[in-house]
């Protein structure tokens, strides 16, 4: 299997067959036509074998030549492929670099009852150069058993440099019997550089959304990367929270703030305590709130705690903090003012304390640039997701032995991103039975204009093979319906005797654009 990346974004697995076995042998050369997308000039490639390959292979070179422009990209290997596995293998040429890089990930459990897992774990890193394909997560340099609670498991790979992480995502396969797991956050270093990528959210089939899968964004992108990007300044509001040097004046847990000014006041917003890394004893920290409005000269804030979900209240002895002050401005303004408290502020329902306070205006004064939480730079606070209902309906056609008792399991390719492996469960059903229709709500972050779909099923059950007649994917806000005719078995004995299928929308040819827009047709290399 050959997966092909180039300037413009990479295509979907290739199979390269083996003709029983005949073709990919010791000192052989092989030639083989495939169709490929165009991803621009090539940069890489990533080779696994197939699940039901039986040995390990190590091939020499592999020469990529687009027939249409004669462009030749040449893969150099010297590393041997093992079942299960895969290589990144960087195009060879003058002024090409294909040096590996360590890549330190760091897991954090959160602390929370029962809430480690023994499953199998895999992480996927998305950059700006591509993605790092799945990664599990075997061998942990800290623990011998990984992923318990309050665990801190770190990991290390060399792969090719993916330029700036932006996102991961990370997944278990619930193969255990304690297989729930709650996840605070994911770290990622490479050259100097850590990106964190916050959770605090379960990876369960039993709990909260039952979902087993996490697309986590990067809180702290480089600042360069920031600039390069954003062009002009991010509109919004600084705040920095200062935590007095009193015994025990520090919390494990989030606060929140409201800003009330001349013009207009805010909502509740949360400032998250990730990690534990905030709000403690002697410490300041600064804050981005991503508010568009002008709230005019502010007047007073409202400042709270609230209980951080990964943090056990009940066995947690501090439920308080002792807050010095706050220092509010406005990022396109000169002046910066000043809310001091030097109060305690506790939990709700700790009896006979606040759990907020309304601050009133101490002082305004000209920006300190040169504050050291400035210095350090500002944790934004994120505004929650759009999250979209997809209903996924999937149509089993009229064939003797069509139904299927396997695992179903779907991926939903769209322009801004993708959203992953899902499970396709309901409870108390029978799903996928002949000529019937099965129907499932998927929440999620908006895909942009859907263009192809991966569907799969894991071989489990006394009846397994399925014979698919189609997929209809409706978004729910808008009330667009998209047809994926398939009319084909997906089984290890029937049909291509594979146990995937990717489909594209009904009227459409190989990988062509669903915008009415002009498309290159694929590449034959």
């Amino acid at each position: 299997m050959v997966k092909v990346f180039g300037s413009k974004g990479s295509s979907e697995e290739i199979r390269l067959p083996s003709k029983g076995g005949t073709r990919f042998v010791r000192a052989m050369d092989v030639d083989l036509r495939v169709e490929v997308p165009d991803v621009g000039p090539l940069t890489r490639i990533r080779v696994r074998l197939a699940d039901k390959g039986k040995n390990n292979w190590l091939f020499e070179k592999m020469i990529f030549k687009n027939l249409d422009t004669e462009d030749e990209y040449e893969f150099n290997n010297t590393q041997v492929i093992e079942k299960g596995q895969h290589i990144d293998v960087a195009v060879g040429g003058e002024g090409v670099s294909s040096d590996k890089i360590l890549y330190k990930i760091t897991v954090q459990t959160s602390d929370l009852f029962s809430c480690g897992t023994d499953a199998n774990v895999f992480i996927i890193l998305f950059g700006d150069k591509g993605d790092s394909g799945e990664l599990p997560l075997r061998n942990s340099t800290e623990n011998m058993n990984k992923f318990e609670r309050n665990n801190t498991d770190v990991f290390e790979f060399e792969l090719l440099s993916l330029g700036v992480i932006r996102r991961v995502r990370i997944w278990h396969d619930d193969s255990a019997t304690m297989s729930s797991w709650h996840l605070d956050h994911v770290t990622v270093s490479v050259e100097g550089i850590e990106y964190r990528f916050p959770c605090a959210k379960w990876l369960s089939s039993r709990k909260d959304d039952k979902n087993l899968s996490r697309d986590l964004a990067c809180e702290n992108l480089p600042e360069e990367t920031v600039a390069e990007e954003g062009g002009k300044q991010q509109e919004g509001y600084d705040v920095i929270v200062t935590i007095s040097n009193r015994k025990e004046a520090g919390t494990k847990h989030d606060i929140w703030i409201s800003l009330e000014g001349t013009l207009n006041s805010t909502n509740k917003l949360e400032l998250e305590n990730k990690g534990g890394r905030y709000f403690n004893k002697g410490t300041s920290d600064l804050f981005f709130l991503p508010v568009t409005s002008d709230i005019g000269t502010p007047t007073h804030v409202r400042v709270g705690v609230t209980p951080r979900d990964n943090v056990d209240v009940d066995k947690d002895p501090i439920k308080q903090c002792h807050l010095t002050s706050l220092i509010v401005n406005r990022r396109s303004g000169t002046d910066e003012f000043v809310f001091n408290c030097n109060h305690w502020l506790s939990l709700p329902g700790t009896p006979g304390r606040k759990s907020y306070r309304k601050l009133g205006l101490t002082t305004t004064q000209p920006l300190n640039a040169d504050h050291p939480a400035r210095v350090r730079g500002a944790l934004s606070v994120p505004s929650p997701p759009t999250l979209i209902k997809y209903l996924v309906q999937v149509k089993t056609g009229d064939k003797f032995g069509a139904g299927t008792d396997a695992n179903i399991f779907i991926t939903i390719y769209g322009k801004t991103r993708d959203s992953g492996k899902r499970a396709l469960k309901s409870s108390g059903s029978n799903l996928f039975e002949r000529n019937e229709l099965s129907t499932f709500e998927l929440e999620l972050e908006d895909l942009g204009v859907i263009s192809k779909i991966r569907i799969e099923h894991d071989n489990s059950g006394m009846g397994a093979s399925w014979y698919l007649e189609a997929v209809y994917i409706t978004n729910t806000t808008n009330a667009t319906k998209i047809t994926f005719p398939a009319n084909i078995w997906i089984d290890k004995k029937k049909g291509d005797k594979e146990l995937f299928k990717v489909l594209w929308p009904e009227g459409r040819a190989f990988e062509e654009p669903l915008e009415e827009t002009e498309g290159e047709e694929p590449e034959q290399v």
